[in-house]
């Protein structure tokens, strides 16, 4: 976002819209990139740091028109390993002709939305004064992995049960092999999520002698 913020400020742009910002990884490879439109107020002096929203150019004007502001892109990120045992296994299982709420999932899955969700206001509050967020999306990832965990590690795990010579989760054993590793099934849950931040700075329409004071203020 910074080195985009960069570019924008090399224009002399006061503002960066339709901010999209791409993700992905690849096993321990991670890669950010943040592709943006940047835009000017005619007649007004730029800021040194532009703004940035993922909000369209009707929609930055939609809000202009009520009097808030567009001021920062947003963003909150949070990634968790579930493991899986025999207690989820059998709740799934096809051999289960009740229709029930797997509920351990439920409350992995919305913890793990939860603290995505705090990280993204959590950066809003890091900004420009922020009055709400709007655009909000959050994208979700699961995907199947594998725990290894080592024996002797006495570390903080709900619903682990360690032992001499392996580890129980979730109603599932799984022994320590010859090197002391336990290879248990897990489930990656990524949730990412996104938004623009919005300052009230008026009670009507934003004239640019209201935008150009904002502006002035930030620098």
């Amino acid at each position: 976002v910074d080195r985009m913020l960069q570019e924008a400020a090399l224009a002399d742009a006061h503002a960066v819209v339709d901010a999209e910002f791409r993700f992905s990884r690849d096993q321990n490879t991670i890669e950010c990139s943040v592709i943006g439109t940047a835009v000017s107020f005619a007649g007004l002096t730029p800021p040194r740091r532009p703004l940035v929203s993922p909000l369209s150019g009707e929609e930055f004007f939609k809000l202009t028109a009520r009097g808030w502001i567009p001021v920062n892109y947003c963003m909150g990120y949070h990634w968790h390993v579930m493991p899986v045992g025999y207690s989820t296994r059998t709740i799934n299982s096809v051999w289960n002709f009740q229709n029930q709420e797997i509920s351990s999932v439920t409350e992995r899955f919305s913890e793990t939305r939860r603290y995505a969700l705090q990280q993204m206001v959590h950066d809003a509050r890091g900004g420009p004064k922020a009055d709400g967020l709007v655009g909000v999306r959050i994208d979700t990832r699961v995907e199947e992995t594998e725990l290894r965990i080592y024996a002797g590690y006495r570390g903080a795990f709900s619903g682990f049960g360690m032992m001499g010579n392996g580890v129980t989760i979730d109603g599932s054993f799984y022994p320590f092999g010859s090197e002391g590793v336990a290879e248990v099934p897990a489930y990656n849950l990524e949730f990412f999520a996104t938004g623009a931040a919005v300052s009230q700075i008026a009670s009507g329409p934003l004239s640019k002698k209201d935008i150009s004071l904002y502006l002035s203020a930030l620098n």
